[in-house]
């Protein structure tokens, strides 16, 4: 991974890297000073950035972010929300008008967040290409304190316990129905397949910075056994835990 360059990278290497087409139209986005932009690749990593999101993210270049995930810039629930949403446009689904708070320097920000897939030029899917519109200040306010939001927060939070669907609907002051309702239509899965997928998620860097035993590391993120969080986390990342330490680890 390249970092503390002097230069900017050069967008059209980076496209080519992924195997996709070449776009210079894409640096227009550096005009935009609310807007996000940005382009990522098949891990989730950032390959491209607009100058606003290297900025509100407070770097200096480019070059800081490329090659970095949204788990070292945002708290681990939002990181594993966007991370939600990017796996979606990896498989093919477009992600519209998601409303999501942002946060830089430990302040919010709302936005209407889009995501589709980026393929290259046979039509593989290689990465994924977002954009960030600021909401406007009326409707943020009532997004700010909503139940679901809380709900988000407090599975964040607790995701390392057992948690059941009434457990974080009362978190939320939310009636079972209702939780469950307005979670699948904001995030089209099941609140216990999210939670799932957030515990593995979490459980990377602990396989990566750790030399702890598999199995260890399964009951730590909540997994009945060694056997159910390698099925699980082969169903998310398509690998086994093992597999993925060796290919990530230092």
């Amino acid at each position: 991974m390249k970092r503390g360059k002097t230069t900017e990278p050069d967008l059209v290497s980076q496209l080519r890297a992924l195997g996709a087409v070449p776009t210079p139209a894409i640096e227009l986005f550096d005009q935009l000073p609310d807007t996000l932009f940005w382009i990522k690749d098949a891990a989730c990593r950032f390959r491209w950035a607009n100058r606003a999101l290297v900025m509100l993210n407070g770097r200096g270049s480019r070059w800081d972010l490329i090659g970095q995930s949204d788990t070292d810039f945002s708290e681990l629930d939002r990181a594993n929300q966007f991370y939600h949403d990017d796996l979606k446009a990896l498989a093919g689904e477009p992600v519209v008008g998601r409303v999501e708070l942002i946060v830089f320097n430990h302040i919010g920000h709302w936005y209407s967040t889009t995501k589709l897939p980026l393929h290259n030029i046979r039509t593989r899917i290689v990465g994924t290409v977002g954009i960030a519109v600021p909401m406007p200040r009326k409707e943020t306010e009532s997004s700010a304190g909503t139940p679901l939001a809380q709900a988000m927060h407090f599975i964040g939070q607790h995701c390392k316990e057992p948690l059941d669907n009434g457990r974080i609907a009362r978190a939320a002051g939310m009636s079972l129905r209702a939780f469950y309702r307005q979670f699948i239509e904001a995030y089209h899965c099941a609140p216990h397949a999210y939670l799932q997928q957030l515990r593995v998620r979490l459980s990377c860097q602990t396989l990566v910075f750790s030399d702890r035993p598999v199995a260890s590391i399964a009951k730590e993120y909540c997994f009945a056994d060694q056997s159910h969080y390698t099925k699980t986390f082969r169903r998310v990342l398509g690998m086994t835990p093992s597999e993925y330490r060796e290919r990530y680890g230092r």
